[in-house]
């Protein structure tokens, strides 16, 4: 073989070489970037998850909604077994994180979607009992109705205090 094809397959093979090298550098660089951006938004869709689950417990806790409701079980129609009305204004959009996001649910795990799924859907299962024109809206509350929702809000509490606290296992 002449020099000048070998400093020619040289020159081919070190441009290859190059080229590759630079290749994966820039690859392992942008997977770099990439998993770090899907990092900082799963946490801060996390993060806005769970503020949100704390500032709805705060309410329910401080306003003392499941208390009130428990001791209107007390009412004198219920009692006597009858019906008696019992409202709580609650806003369409009291979760409105969670429903703008629902897209991002998945990015809290497996069993902290799992939670969150159940904890927003029995809030919005126990506002569908205040709004106008629900059953109970229209008919009252009798005991079985009272001990229902105390049951469902002692849930949610419950699945709003496993969400906040919950631990990520490795």
């Amino acid at each position: 073989m002449e020099i000048t094809t070998i400093n020619q397959l040289i020159a081919a093979g070190s441009g290859l070489i190059g080229a590759c090298i630079g290749a994966s550098i820039s690859g392992w660089v942008n997977y770099r970037i990439s998993s770090n951006n899907h990092d900082i938004e799963k946490l801060s869709f996390a993060a806005g998850f769970i503020a949100e689950v704390e500032a709805l417990q705060t309410i329910i806790k401080e306003r003392g909604y499941l208390e009130s409701f428990i001791s209107f079980s007390n009412h004198p129609d219920i009692l006597d077994g009858k019906a008696a009305k019992y409202i709580i204004l609650i806003p369409d959009d009291f979760a409105r994180f969670y429903n703008a996001n629902l897209n991002k649910v998945g990015l809290l795990g497996v069993e902290r979607t799992k939670l969150l799924v159940q904890y927003h859907q029995i809030l919005q299962s126990l506002a569908q009992d205040f709004k106008d024109g629900s059953y109970v809206s229209v008919n009252g509350f009798n005991k079985e109705a009272i001990d229902e929702c105390v049951r469902l809000f002692k849930r949610a509490l419950s699945i709003g205090e496993q969400i906040i606290n919950y631990k990520v296992r490795s």
